[in-house]
């Protein structure tokens, strides 16, 4: 069922300098998910105010009440100077692979040669796939902003902290990236007392896969920064008539938290 949030209007406090809007979140018992859901509708500005962290509250087993600040001050890289860059690099990392996307051509110095179903630097003995390194693309990019002093927030510093070490991917599309698919790996920035403050936000971008096959096992969807693992075991060939080793399940599991992107303004 969908997440719903809406906001309850009748309940808004407002001041010359900070204000708090109100919501009603329903459908999770996640608190993360709640949390992601709401900042995806919690505007990042509200009547020249900028917003805070949201607070939450669980009234039911599936029903939160939200609180949103906002307050002057609240950090937007860009928000007065409008100074940003952006700079990418697309390379290759190494990565083993047992099994390719399929065999082009198969010789015998005398009679057929033995199907291994794709995979890749079979031991004499079959007992074990041994693969390869292959050379695997992956992208990298860096936002670079320069906002004036003072407008970096203690709050807001916490914020990258525990995204950058707690949650580093993203849990649902940010800037046109689908979710799973963009890992923040550094957070670089300089704080001075006569000058504006710069901040350097680095990237790193796998795509989201579907239809993965490994060997005789069904098509499986993975998203980027999820990984897939397989166990194999010896079983029995009839074709073949020799026991070989060969991939009997697979697994998809998540080693990277998932988190809300919108807290880095941008």
């Amino acid at each position: 069922m969908t997440i719903s949030v809406k906001e309850y209007r009748f309940d808004r406090e407002r001041s010359s300098d900070d204000a708090t809007l109100r919501y009603i979140v329903s459908n999770t018992s996640d608190d993360q998910e709640a949390i992601v859901a709401l900042r995806g509708i919690a505007p990042l500005a509200w009547n020249g105010l900028q917003r805070g962290n949201p607070r939450l509250a669980q009234v039911g087993p599936t029903l939160w009440i939200a609180e949103v600040p906002y307050a002057l001050g609240q950090f937007s890289p860009g928000l007065d100077t409008g100074d940003v860059s952006f700079s990418f690099q697309f390379g290759t990392e190494s990565q083993r692979i047992r099994y390719a996307l399929e065999t082009i051509a198969s010789v015998a110095a005398a009679g057929t040669p033995k199907d291994f179903e794709n995979a890749i630097n079979v031991s004499p003995e079959e007992d074990d796939i041994e693969g390869m390194e292959i050379a695997a693309p992956i992208a990298r990019f860096t936002y670079d902003f320069r906002v004036p002093h003072g407008q970096l927030t203690e709050a807001y510093k916490v914020a990258l902290l525990n995204l950058i070490s707690e949650t580093p991917v993203n849990a649902t599309t940010w800037r046109g990236f689908p979710a799973g698919t963009v890992k923040i790996e550094g957070i670089n920035g300089r704080e001075s007392t006569d000058g504006d403050t710069t901040l350097s936000f680095s990237f790193a971008y796998k795509p989201n896969r579907t239809g993965v096959k490994v060997g005789g096992l069904p098509e499986v969807d993975v998203d980027g920064w999820d990984v897939l693992w397989v166990w194999y075991a010896k079983a029995d060939d009839p074709t073949a008539k020799a026991i070989r080793i060969k991939p009997t399940s697979g697994y998809v599991v998540r080693v990277y938290k998932r988190g809300d992107f919108s807290v880095l303004g941008f």
